[in-house]
């Protein structure tokens, strides 16, 4: 394992570049995935998602609340995971984890779990 505390033995934890913005773009369409992870959102045009990454690439966290790009530890983009509801009070929080179709099954979302 790595010595980066944002690695793990299959992936690394980043955050969303403003390049990113068509494999996210991509997932968005696939509704069988929307369905595994939170909920289907409404269309969005490509623009928006660049504006949507956009926006990512600069917003590192909001408190423990943060979402973040999942990358294999040789750069490949595989999807992404967040946290949100955190509360250091309680000690509790919730987490989301979307991989792209075509990287499923290979333990990916449990590395960047265990992360």
């Amino acid at each position: 394992m790595s010595s980066y505390v944002w690695a793990g033995l299959k992936v690394r934890l980043r955050s969303v570049l403003t390049t990113d913005w068509e494999k996210f773009h991509n997932n968005d369409l696939d509704s069988e995935n929307a369905r595994l992870c939170d909920e289907i959102h409404f269309p969005r045009s490509e623009e928006g998602t660049k504006a949507w990454a956009e926006r990512q690439s600069v917003n590192a966290s909001n408190g423990d609340n943060v979402f973040m790009a999942i990358q294999t530890l040789d750069g490949l983009l595989v999807g992404s995971i967040s946290t949100n509801n955190c509360n250091p009070r309680y000690g509790t929080f919730k987490y989301g984890v979307s991989i792209f179709r075509e990287h499923w099954r290979n333990g990916y979302a449990s590395d960047a779990i265990k992360i």
